[in-house]
């Protein structure tokens, strides 16, 4: 679902020249849904991983705890 509205937005964008008030060229705003792209990839991994499914106690690469007090 996420894919499709990024492929939909990407779409409805290309032919803009420019934003207007941000200011983002068209290439910038590539730029930013190519990282997205990339973020939401790793967020859907983190999600399927098996910490995330309950099958392991070890949590995933980068997880870092917050310790209470």
């Amino acid at each position: 679902v996420v894919q499709r509205e990024m492929e939909q937005v990407t779409e409805s964008t290309l032919s803009l020249r420019h934003t207007g008030e941000e200011g983002l060229w068209v290439t910038d705003m590539r730029m930013e849904m190519m990282l997205m792209r990339e973020q939401i990839a790793l967020l859907r991994a983190q999600q399927r991983s098996a910490w995330a499914l309950g099958l392991s106690d070890d949590p995933p690469p980068g997880y870092t705890p917050i310790e209470t007090r």
